[in-house]
């Protein structure tokens, strides 16, 4: 396994800044896919023509366009589609996901990835309707690529094969080391307990419902990973949408029951969802119990975090790789750390973006050395992004693949201007 990274530029921008990809020993990271030109947003041929609206469908075109440049860029790193062990889409527009599903099995086959797709209200690019990001695995990679498709009492298949007639996603993919699921929802796919994830319209009130659909969805979960032998003392990252961040409470006493003291590095991202009754969508990521990577994990900063409500580390390195919780600028007691804060009496002087990127760089230096991978920045204004930019530069050097959205609420540490999702690479 190689120990450099290799970054990918687009193959039809020449002197692009941001890479669109970072290959790390045998995973290819791929961030901020849009069907966007970085000078001149949205290309002539991916918007419908004036005048004729409803003879054009721009999310198919823009996925044609994403795909056959992630195909390509791909290739050079010994990969390709057909090894993408997840992926994660963005859409502007709900009316958008039928097509965007139906489009799965035309680039991914038999066996396409697991896969989380939520809501969000504005991307980077004018007019952009998706955003895709994806991990993908070299093809010699010793650990290869397999997909569970397979339904099982515990863990259903959801019923997308109903509703397009072929599998739109795999519920897991294993491959290079680690264990890939799909997002959960609490929305109906056919389990057993899915009487339980409705709110009852009568008896709205009769029950903590984000504890009782967090509960389950886990319990789902749980049986994904047992098709691998796995646990979830195997987790190393749980990524979780939310549209309502007062449910974090009830997930921290879900969390106590599952890990213990063993918890795995956590995200929680605020986002809207195309199904009804959804209120939260949980992915993990895992350690293959068969593979070659042990975990380590870095604590909190602020050793009484958990009784504030912060029931992850600061990070779970995992092999090489070390994923990070969410990053904010907080010291895990105050909010919006005082060294992050604008000088209230000076407002004008001083630059939040900046000065919440550089207590970030402080966090992030307490696992030691190591290389950025892959990056999402998530903030509830974009204006906020050229500033992340410039102040990325000049904290951790050169810009890497990055997804930019915004989010659908407030994110979940008040009165920070950022959230960060950061992967590193430490071999």
């Amino acid at each position: 396994m190689t120990t450099k990274l290799q970054y990918l530029f687009d193959p039809d921008v020449e002197g692009t800044e941001v890479p669109l990809a970072t290959r790390a020993g045998d995973l290819v990271f791929y961030g901020g896919g849009m069907a966007g030109h970085p000078e001149r947003g949205v290309p002539e041929g991916v918007r419908a023509f004036d005048g004729y609206p409803n003879h054009w469908s721009q999310v198919n075109r823009e996925l044609h366009q994403i795909y056959d440049k992630m195909s390509r860029v791909l290739e050079q790193t010994d990969s390709g589609l057909d090894q993408i062990l997840k992926i994660n889409s963005a859409h502007t527009h709900a009316e958008d996901v039928f097509e965007a599903l139906r489009l799965r099995p035309e680039f991914f086959g038999e066996n396409p990835p697991p896969s989380t797709l939520v809501l969000t209200p504005e991307l980077l690019v004018r007019d952009a309707r998706v955003l895709v990001d994806q991990i993908a695995l070299c093809r010699s990679s010793e650990y290869p690529r397999e997909a569970l498709t397979d339904s099982t009492e515990g863990a259903p298949m959801p019923p997308h094969q109903r509703i397009w007639g072929k599998t739109i996603y795999s519920k897991a993919t294993r491959g290079g080391g680690f264990i890939f699921t799909s997002g959960r929802t609490n929305n109906v796919i056919g389990g057993a307990d899915d009487e339980h994830l409705k709110r009852d319209p009568d008896l709205p009130y009769k029950q903590d419902h984000a504890e009782i659909s967090c509960r389950l969805m886990m319990r789902y979960l749980e049986d994904v990973l047992s098709s691998y032998g796995a646990d979830f003392s195997h987790v190393v990252r749980v990524e979780i949408h939310l549209n309502d961040m007062h449910q974090i409470a009830a997930i921290n006493r879900v969390w106590e029951d599952l890990f213990g003291d063993d918890y795995p590095a956590r995200i929680f991202i605020p986002s809207t969802f195309p199904t009804p009754y959804t209120t939260m969508e949980i992915e993990l990521i895992a350690i293959d119990p068969n593979g070659p990577w042990e975990k380590k994990t870095y604590a909190l900063p602020n050793k009484q975090a958990n009784t504030l409500g912060f029931y992850e580390p600061l990070a779970v390195k995992a092999g090489p790789y070390v994923f990070f919780s969410g990053l904010s600028a907080t010291d895990y007691e105050h909010g919006l750390a005082k060294q992050a804060q604008v000088h209230s009496a000076y407002p004008f002087h001083e630059c939040r973006v900046h000065k919440e990127l550089a207590y970030i760089r402080q966090l992030t230096a307490q696992v030691g050395e190591f290389q950025n991978v892959r990056a999402k920045f998530m903030s509830a204004d974009l204006h906020q992004y050229p500033l992340f930019k410039s102040a990325w530069e000049k904290e951790f050097g050169a810009l890497v693949p990055t997804s930019v959205f915004k989010t659908s609420g407030p994110l979940p540490v008040p009165d920070t201007a950022f959230q960060l999702d950061l992967i590193g690479w430490a071999p």
